[in-house]
């Protein structure tokens, strides 16, 4: 009992922290998001589109890479944007793609770009290079969901059939038996 009730716990806990953190960027957001002195006039939204160049206009992720290039995850493949154009990444470009449905995304700080994909698994773009880990390669299951790298350069990988952790020592996998929720 007293182990269920530490785990209630716990999730509270580090639900209350995620509020906390998403309220405290908001602001910091907020606050940096326009200068005191700029009228309202002066501030610029871009709108993009099918029409501009998106595959589809449906993102499920979003991030920027210390180069500069900002990479957007679609049901239709992964794409990269200079400033100026599209580059789309799917299958019929990169062979290596084995699903075009990209469902999350983590920019590492060595620049490698960490590519979470429904039915694909996870892919490793660096300098040009992609690598794939799936199932056949050892995770627990392709449809990956979320990834992020540690501060000891371990790969985590959250997958329908648990996490994942990726390290020099190869792959682990965690589940329900190691003490995850569900």
């Amino acid at each position: 009992m007293k182990r269920l009730e530490s785990g209630i716990h716990r999730r509270h806990a580090v639900y209350s922290m995620r509020c906390v953190f998403a309220l405290a960027v908001y602001c910091i957001f907020t606050m940096y998001a326009q200068a005191a002195n700029t009228p309202s006039t002066q501030l610029m939204t871009h709108k993009w589109t099918v029409a501009s160049g998106l595959p589809q206009n449906s993102i499920r992720a979003l991030t920027q890479t210390s180069d500069g290039y900002l990479w957007i995850g679609t049901p239709s493949g992964l794409i990269r944007f200079d400033g100026v154009r599209f580059t789309l990444f799917n299958r019929l470009n990169t062979p290596i793609l084995k699903s075009e449905r990209i469902t999350a995304l983590h920019a590492a700080p060595d620049h490698r770009l960490l590519i979470a994909s429904e039915g694909g698994g996870l892919y490793i773009y660096h300098h040009g290079e992609w690598t794939r880990y799936s199932k056949a390669e050892g995770l627990s299951n392709d449809n990956v969901r979320a990834v992020v790298i540690d501060y000891q350069d371990n790969l985590w990988v959250g997958t329908d059939y648990g996490l994942n952790k990726i390290s020099a020592a190869g792959i682990t996998h965690y589940t329900t038996t190691h003490g995850l929720y569900s």
